[in-house]
């Protein structure tokens, strides 16, 4: 896909960011819309595109994290020394760096 990308929308550069922006608009189009993928049995990505059912709320509620976090957009505790959790609203995960 990128090689297809670099091909038909960046090189050559365009020599506006409008005309660039154009470049992959009709890029988006095509290989969205209108070109065959081998991989789809020849069918286009937008055939085969259906929304999520899942709900998407409007507004996404806070994220909070406990007082004795660090925060530095994730959320950090330290369990042992020089061991951290880290935590990106309730998802763990572990470092030891």
């Amino acid at each position: 896909m990128h090689k297809t990308l670099k091909r038909g929308a960046i090189h050559p550069a365009r020599a506006t960011l409008a005309s660039q922006q154009r470049a992959f608009n009709t890029f988006r189009t095509e290989y969205n819309d209108e070109r065959p993928h081998q991989s789809l049995k020849g069918a286009t990505p937008s055939s085969r595109y259906r929304p999520s059912q899942r709900p998407y709320p409007t507004i996404l509620p806070p994220i909070d994290y406990p007082s004795h976090f660090v925060v530095k957009a994730i959320g950090l505790e330290e369990t042992d020394h020089g061991l951290w959790s880290l935590y990106f609203c309730h998802v763990p995960t572990r470092s030891d760096q």
